[in-house]
């Protein structure tokens, strides 16, 4: 697909189902994402303030060996080519690979639970149609986080190790993450750019609702770039993961 022919998908509003892609089951045990001297780990689990990285804590506390940013070894290897397109002195920040199933589903009803809270007048079904816009519910397709197939990640200064504006903060639920938002400055809006351009280029998928997220073998890539055909089903720790 053509450079101008991604950025045209990238502004498409996904369904919530994909209703013709097919699972492969392609074999890929989960490993863990090695960093480098492109690649900076800030996993989401030490963000103190994050609804997600709270629940991760949990987990972690009671699957200990659950200690690193992992994923499916054909993503790993595509964030290497991605980090290798970016302008020197910049890298990118890791924040969460594979998320386990149950992480997820609290997730899911955490967002929507927050939504109800925000707006005391929603219903029970508005809330979860909002949460379901960042969180994929398993009830309808399945989560590429949970396939060990996506990645959150933003653009970091190897030298400062500050972040780039990219105007809203990693997994802020409105629509000022939206990858194409208008609300964000010129310059926020030039370095999501910049990150699609690098992982587009390489083969992953971008998500309209979230600028921070990008994914390879799932229902949303099969989506993405038209194909029959998904690689990777839902994995976790008793599968291999480590």
């Amino acid at each position: 697909m053509k450079a101008l022919n991604l950025l045209e998908r990238s502004r498409v509003i996904e369904p919530e189902t994909f209703p013709g892609i097919n699972c492969l089951n392609v074999s890929e045990a989960l490993t863990a994402v090695e960093a480098n001297e492109k690649i900076v780990h800030k996993p989401i689990w030490t963000f103190e303030s994050s609804l997600e990285g709270s629940l991760y804590r949990e987990y972690i506390s009671a699957n200990p060996n659950y200690t690193k940013i992992l994923l499916r070894p054909t993503l790993s290897a595509m964030l290497i080519e991605a980090a290798d397109l970016l302008p020197s002195g910049v890298g990118l920040a890791l924040h969460a690979g594979h998320r386990p199933i149950e992480v997820q589903l609290k997730t899911l009803n955490l967002v929507a639970d927050e939504f109800l809270i925000n707006n005391p007048g929603a219903t029970k079904e508005e809330a979860l149609e909002h949460a379901r816009i960042y969180v994929k519910d398993p009830a309808q397709s399945v989560p590429p986080h949970c396939c060990g197939a996506a990645i959150d990640l933003q653009l970091i200064d190897l030298s400062s190790m500050e972040y780039l504006d990219f105007g809203s903060e990693v997994n802020e639920n409105s629509d000022i993450s939206f990858l194409h938002s208008n609300k964000v400055s010129p310059e926020a809006y030039r370095n999501r750019m910049l990150l699609f351009d690098v992982m587009t280029s390489v083969g992953f998928a971008s998500f309209y609702a979230e600028w921070w997220h990008y994914s390879y073998g799932c229902q949303s890539w099969a989506w993405f770039y038209n194909k029959k055909d998904y690689l990777y089903s839902v994995i976790d720790l008793k599968d291999g993961a480590l």
